[in-house]
């Protein structure tokens, strides 16, 4: 009997380990999403301002 709630208590906490872990990659995502965005609008504003063309 002991066991078998060791096991339960065991299973539900890896349940929670991965959740928290899915829970922090998603927000270390949504991090580097936001920041892929800002970088993306500072690079359409360099070349929307003209400068020196390549071509």
């Amino acid at each position: 009997m002991h066991e078998q709630v060791n096991e339960a208590t065991e299973r539900e906490a890896t349940e929670i380990i991965k959740a928290l872990v899915e829970q922090e990659l998603q927000h270390s995502a949504d991090i580097v999403m936001e920041e892929g965005k800002e970088e993306s609008i500072e690079k359409e504003q360099v070349s929307i301002g003209g400068g020196p063309s390549l071509m």
